[in-house]
């Protein structure tokens, strides 16, 4: 009963920042000189198509963490890591995890699921450490009391992927879930990296289409393109610590217009925030339907 107030709590809590968001946007709407008829189709199309492609690498990182085909084809893991999507849009980001042990089950793969649902945690938060980490560290502006705690991040979080750390992990899932064949397999090195370098592209992609979105709603305040990808790391990092928020709604467009505030005046950065929650959600929506349909297909 506790643990669903507080999924419902950070369900209310995320709509409420996603409001101050677009308020934001109201207050400030005079900074902008927006023109629907003079919009780049063209640059729209080109950042759903890096969001989009940003699920492929993300998928294919999920895939590699399974030992590339061990237990199954790239196709057959990305359907499955493309529906789990779904669950972080319910209250509780627990129910993506929930939907990817779900579709896992009875495949061979079944005992690789939960150690590599914690090591693709492990490297997606650090590898979005690291892009902040690096953004920070080429500029002379912006929240730079951040450096060090994402430098920190991007290395401790690295560090509990690795095999070294699979007796921990091992306790670790043995207090969590009973399951005797839920331990840590060993994994490549070239695996484990390859891994890491998707996920790197995979926030460089959204990031990319984050820039791309301001290039063709506000040319006049786009950042820069490290500044967009620093951004939005930032922002998915900040979700992912608002663990009771569904999808980070709210708290990612606050946490992104926040860091942005160093470059953009406030109604562009909040105009581009929610922006970028529409062309990530309508990306993840369609990798949802894809997963779906590809495990309809899977059916006998």
């Amino acid at each position: 009963m506790a643990a669903r107030s507080w999924r419902w709590l950070g369900a209310v809590l995320g709509i409420a920042l996603l409001a101050l968001v677009a308020w934001r946007l109201v207050q400030f709407r005079a900074q902008l000189t927006l023109d629907w008829r003079t919009l780049s189709w063209p640059l729209l199309a080109g950042a759903l198509a890096c969001a989009c492609a940003a699920q492929l690498a993300f998928a294919t990182a999920w895939h590699a963490l399974l030992a590339r085909g061990a237990a199954g084809t790239w196709a057959h893991d990305a359907a499955r890591w493309s529906l789990s999507l779904a669950g972080k849009y319910l209250p509780g980001k627990v129910f993506q995890a929930v939907l990817r042990l779900g579709a896992y089950r009875g495949s061979p793969a079944g005992a690789r699921v939960a150690p590599a649902l914690l090591r693709e945690m492990s490297l997606s938060v650090g590898a979005a450490c690291a892009w902040v980490a690096l953004h920070l560290s080429l500029s002379s502006a912006g929240p730079r009391g951040l450096l060090w705690p994402m430098v920190a991040g991007a290395v401790l979080l690295g560090v509990a992927a690795l095999p070294v750390a699979a007796r921990p992990l091992a306790w670790l899932l043995a207090r969590v879930m009973p399951r005797r064949d839920d331990h840590p397999t060993p994994l490549a090195p070239a695996h484990l990296a390859s891994a890491w370098l998707l996920q790197l592209a995979g926030y460089f992609l959204l990031g990319l289409a984050v820039w791309l979105l301001a290039r063709a709603i506000a040319p006049a305040h786009a950042p820069g393109l490290l500044a967009a990808v620093g951004g939005l790391c930032f922002a998915g990092v900040a979700g992912v610590a608002a663990f009771v928020v569904p999808a980070g709604i709210g708290v990612r467009e606050a946490a992104l217009a926040w860091y942005l505030a160093a470059w953009l005046p406030a109604g562009p950065a909040a105009l581009l925030a929610i922006a970028a929650r529409l062309c990530l959600t309508l990306a993840e929506g369609l990798a949802i339907a894809i997963g779906l349909a590809r495990m309809r297909m899977e059916r006998p």
